[in-house]
């Protein structure tokens, strides 16, 4: 987990913390939430889910366990 969470981290400092200047840590906060819950965890193509996006790989598994059961 822990290195999952260093990928996150360093890939939102690329993507979006060091592409400009921040003037207030609440202009940040706000920018680094709305990357997160509105890119990140729903559409961004990840490797560790086989390059999918967090989105499409939870809609997959929910369709493979209902057809199990």
């Amino acid at each position: 987990m822990k290195q999952a969470t260093g990928t996150c981290g360093a890939t939102i400092k690329r993507e979006l913390i060091e592409t400009r200047a921040w003037p207030t840590r609440e202009g940040l906060r706000r920018a680094i939430f709305d990357y997160i819950e509105g890119w990140y965890n729903v559409r961004r193509l990840h490797s560790s889910l086989n390059y999918c996006s967090p989105a499409e790989w939870e809609a997959n598994h929910r369709n493979a366990d209902r057809q199990a059961a």
